[in-house]
């Protein structure tokens, strides 16, 4: 997920090709949008009908945006095409231009796996990466660097993973993952039970949440951890067949266990502890 630099595309598909896929975040796509919407859509002596020019505008963009298949993408478009494309040519070639050769990158018809759409997400973890362990800091040797990523950063995650395997800190779940918690805590315990079924100690099926769907769906268990679901919205993330499994079993299957290595990663962190605490006093 990057904003809509050019230069990052062509340096990502020369180093990964193929293997990795690459999303254009929306917040950046419409603030471009916005700027050519003010420098090129322009009537003179005309602010109602500006206003509303513009407005056409943002509303087809975005209907493009977030259309759910390829027949609406290309009715928006056309309708795009039929407004701008003779009396606005200069903001009709420019969109043209720049964004419809990589439709694919931006309109959620072709990524609908795709479980978020900006970068907001990776911008607050890069802030907080310089704000808690390099202090805003550009002047950091690579060694110094390194240290830090692999020796704190790291050794932070496993505390926390420790923490909530044990239960003295409760899972951090993103604003999605709460609202398919509530739907799935919202479901009856009964009710939950009949919409689980057993396969085997690793497998469960689980009815959709639809009354009118028929769709089942896979949710995949290992060490008695709920590890993934097959359902359209499971892509890293939390979904609410895999929290209705953990309402209709028992308190012991969690959504992470503790390990042995988690055990060693406990070990690791207070030797690292007790070394700085004595380099300290030196």
């Amino acid at each position: 997920m990057i904003d809509c630099s050019a230069t990052e595309i062509a340096a990502i598909r020369e180093a990964f090709g193929a293997d990795v896929d690459v999303l254009l975040c929306h917040w950046h796509i419409k603030r471009a949008w916005e700027t050519h919407i003010k420098r090129d859509l322009t009537i003179k002596h005309d602010v109602a009908g500006l206003q509303l020019l513009r407005e056409s505008a943002r509303s087809l963009l975005n209907a493009m945006i977030y259309a759910e298949n390829e027949v609406d993408f290309v009715g928006y478009f056309n309708a795009f095409k039929d407004k701008f494309e003779v009396n606005y040519t200069i903001f009709y070639s420019y969109f043209m231009n720049q964004w419809m050769p990589k439709k694919d990158l931006w309109s959620k018809v072709y990524r609908q796996d795709a479980s978020f759409h900006t970068s907001n997400l990776v911008e607050s973890y890069h802030n907080k990466l310089e704000t808690f362990y390099l202090s805003r800091s550009r002047n950091h040797r690579i060694d110094r660097l390194i240290y830090m990523l692999s020796d704190k950063l790291v050794l932070d995650y496993r505390r926390d993973h420790i923490q909530i395997s044990l239960g003295i800190q409760p899972a951090k779940l993103s604003l999605f993952e709460k609202e398919r918690r509530d739907i799935a805590d919202a479901v009856e315990k009964q009710a939950a039970i009949s919409m689980i079924t057993k396969v085997n100690e690793q497998e469960f099926l689980c009815k959709s949440f639809q009354a009118s769907s028929s769709n089942i769906y896979v949710v995949k268990v290992a060490d008695n951890c709920v590890v993934s679901c097959t359902c359209p919205v499971n892509n890293m993330i939390l979904c609410k067949h895999m929290f209705l499994l953990l309402q209709s079993r028992t308190q012991s299957m969690k959504l992470s266990l503790l390990s042995l290595l988690s055990l060693l990663s406990l070990l690791k962190m207070l030797w690292y502890w007790l070394r700085d605490l004595i380099l300290s006093r030196f």
